[in-house]
């Protein structure tokens, strides 16, 4: 419980100077709820990377004292909000109508339904389990956030961009467990939401037509499935959408531009297929403040500088070690080539037909209405030729280009990556964003064109209400939950108006902060277990290590080859894990084992390039503790 108060803790300090920050921008409004999350990630992300530079992000005394002293020097230096964020949600709550109340209410519920069924199945993918939650677990231990850690022996996954495993650190070390994943996801989901409906509202969508864009990205499979992990696709579409509502935002309250610069940079710094769409919302807003950009040149020098900080330092830093910002997906004759494993990276462009003969049943299966969409937005100008609406189509139409041309979109040529090319229809999510808003802002209107893009959202929808409910466990929880959920949201809704009269204004948000994160800390007891009964990639070795009378408590360090499972840090992350390196000598992989566990995957199983691999050759013929067809555990020989 303390570990998980002092997440929350943390959260409302940095929260509560963001809302000071943002407020400089704009005094209130949905746009200023969407800058404060922006803001409030950039601060986590700047001071959890600063931390790492002298070792300290996996310290829960470092983290929450530098959110005290960020809280402390904002309100110090900043003026009191006129209206503070607890305040003007009272303020917007009394605004609103019986049936807005009621729809929103039911949207919270749904979400906050969807948060605890998601602390409670945990089931981290094959992403999720050898990458993104890899990353955390060894910066939690090693206090370096940022730094390079090598956790696969076939793919650099640290040069790849790592804003959101650095947020996850921050919010993982403070709780010492894997179950803020559970909020974060949600969290984004909540962020696309708001920020869909407010970038499509700004540009003169109509009510409907933006609440359609904003569910079908909501809906959409690929989003849906990338819920309950660490996955990055849903935190990345989330920032694309909140830079380019902020730069529509900023048309009315400029200064929004700046925080607008900093969610590009941020959503940049998780994936690198949102870059193109923010480069383009940037570039509007832009030219359309090129006659005050000089008054503006302040807070765009101190966001542009933040941006790169916390989400090009990544490419900045493959630029330098490399030769290229993109490496390893885009070389240049005088850097370093890429791993042999890209040498199977084919695009859809050098084979499409037999691509998409071969992939269409999957298209179809994690894209469902957002092909409908896709198409709609590619049309979307013969049904309202304006400027925005063509705009929009040819955004859609430069992503969709983009991403036929990105590595491993074509046929890989060999079973192992099959399963992680075809899941790169996740990096058509820009794209869907693009086409749904060409469909909103050609539906602004009476007449027969306008309808039709209504219709081609709602359809869009409907496939994907459809395949939702074809969706099982542990993608999604049941339909009840879901409704049971909503249903506690509009009863609290309906009563919320008169009840929040008896909490004082500035006391509200704390009081639901701190109370969600005390409902969380249940959730670490039995996490990887319960993980484990998800049936992920590495259910049966997580069950194992799971039901070892007196594991979760010791602290022995997990060293693994060729790949590092982030889960077997244990429910309070106190086992370190690490790789056995390629280059390690037999005397070397002895000495880890007598210092704690050794866990040995199956190579040709999870590699299509031979492997060097020391622990396997070292360790043949010794008795592991457990074995199974992919892995073998063998027990540390030390006391």
């Amino acid at each position: 419980m303390p570990a998980f108060l002092a997440l929350g803790l943390a959260a409302l300090l940095l929260g509560g100077a963001a809302v000071r920050i943002a407020s400089l921008a704009s005094p209130g409004g949905l746009e200023r709820a969407v800058a404060v999350a922006v803001l409030g990630l950039g601060l986590v992300v700047g001071e959890t990377l600063a931390l790492g530079l002298i070792g300290w992000s996996g310290s829960q005394g470092a983290l929450l004292g530098a959110a005290a002293l960020t809280w402390v020097g904002a309100r110090a230096a900043l003026p009191a909000p006129d209206r503070g964020l607890g305040r003007e949600l009272v303020w917007a709550w009394g605004r609103l109508s019986r049936a807005e109340r009621v729809a929103l209410g039911a949207v919270i519920g749904a979400l906050g339904a969807l948060t605890a069924w998601l602390a409670r199945h945990p089931a981290f993918g094959i992403d999720g389990i050898y990458d993104h939650s890899a990353e955390v677990a060894s910066w939690v231990h090693t206090g370096h956030a940022g730094w390079f850690v090598s956790i696969n022996e076939a793919l650099p996954f640290s040069n790849y961009p790592l804003t959101s495993e650095v947020a996850l650190t921050w919010a993982c070390g403070l709780s010492r467990s894997f179950v803020p994943v559970a909020p974060w996801m949600t969290g984004m989901l909540a962020l696309l939401l708001a920020s869909a409906w407010l970038g499509a509202r700004e540009l003169g969508a109509p009510c409907g037509a933006a609440a359609l864009a904003a569910a079908v990205l909501a809906f959409l499979p690929v989003t849906v499935m990338q819920l309950n992990g660490p996955n990055t696709d849903l935190p990345a579409l989330a920032l694309l959408l909140a830079c380019g509502a902020l730069c529509a935002a900023s048309r009315r309250r400029a200064p929004l531009l700046a925080v607008a610069l900093l969610a590009g940079g941020l959503a940049i710094g998780i994936k690198t297929t949102v870059a193109p769409l923010v480069v383009v919302a940037l570039a509007a807003g832009a030219v359309h403040h090129r006659a005050r950009l000089r008054a503006l040149a302040g807070p765009l020098a101190l966001a542009g500088a933040a941006a790169v900080a916390l989400g090009g330092v990544w490419y900045l830093r493959n630029l330098v070690a490399h030769g290229s910002p993109l490496w390893p997906f885009w070389t240049f004759s005088w850097g370093d080539p890429a791993p042999p494993v890209f040498q199977f990276g084919h695009t859809l462009l050098d084979a499409p037909r037999a691509t998409l003969e071969a992939r269409w049943p999957v298209y179809r299966a994690d894209l469902a209405g957002g092909l409908v969409v896709l198409a709609g937005g590619l049309l979307a100008p013969l049904l309202a030729p304006r400027r925005a609406v063509v705009a929009a189509a040819a955004a859609t139409a430069a992503s969709l280009l983009l991403w036929a041309r990105s590595p491993f979109t074509g046929l890989p040529g060999v079973a192992v990556l099959e399963q992680t090319a075809a899941s790169t229809d996740r990096y058509l999510m820009p794209a869907c964003a693009a086409a749904a808003l060409a469909l909103a802002l050609a539906a602004r209107g009476p007449g027969l064109r306008a309808l039709l893009a209504r219709a081609l959202l709602a359809g869009g929808l409907g496939w994907e209400l459809v395949r939702f409910g074809e969706l099982a466990f542990p993608v999604r929880p049941s339909l009840g939950t879901l409704a049971l959920g909503a249903g506690a949201g509009v009863v609290v809704a309906l009563a919320l108006r008169p009840a929040v009269r008896l909490v004082p204004a500035p006391a509200r948000l704390a009081v639901a902060g701190l109370a969600l994160a005390a409902a969380l800390a249940p959730a670490a007891d039995g996490w990887l277990a319960r993980h484990a009964r998800t049936r992920q990639f590495d259910a049966a070795v997580a069950q194992w290590f799971a039901g070892r009378p007196g594991w979760q408590e010791e602290r022995r360090p997990v060293a693994m080859e060729p790949i590092v499972a982030g889960p077997l840090s244990g429910d309070r992350l106190r086992h370190p894990v690490q790789l056995i390196a390629s280059r390690e000598t037999c005397a070397e992989v002895a000495a880890r084992r007598r210092r704690g566990w050794v866990v040995v995957y199956a190579i040709s199983r999870l590699s299509p390039v031979p492997l060097r691999a020391p622990a396997l050759r070292c360790l043949a013929g010794q008795a592991p503790a457990y074995a199974d067809a992919t892995v073998r555990v063998f027990a540390p020989l030390g006391p």
